[in-house]
């Protein structure tokens, strides 16, 4: 991402952690990407954005995310990974309803 994200400041919190689009149909997008202005995220875009398993996190200059399904650095700058789907998004995103059923 050569676009700089100076700081955490940046941020929009107005965004919500659930969100059910028609566009999309994402019942999840990760709290991190939702506050980022639109020119500072992933371009393409990756399933990891609406993974709850995802990690994401802002870093001077860097947007990075790490899974917790895999145990890797799927985004960074150097690494791009662009994945368009994942059985650990469709496990997580199981368990997270699963959870609010409770």
């Amino acid at each position: 991402m050569n676009d700089l994200i100076e700081t955490q400041s940046d941020l929009d919190p107005s965004s919500d952690l659930m969100i059910e689009t028609a566009d999309s149909g994402a019942i999840f997008e990760s709290p991190t990407i939702s506050r980022l202005p639109i020119d500072q995220r992933p371009k393409p875009s990756t399933v990891c954005e609406t993974c709850p398993a995802a990690i994401w996190y802002v870093l001077p200059r860097e947007l990075r995310c790490y899974c917790r399904a895999m145990h890797v650095l799927v985004y960074s700058d150097q690494e791009k990974n662009v994945l368009t789907a994942c059985d650990g998004r469709e496990m997580a995103l199981e368990q997270m309803m699963a959870q609010q059923a409770e």
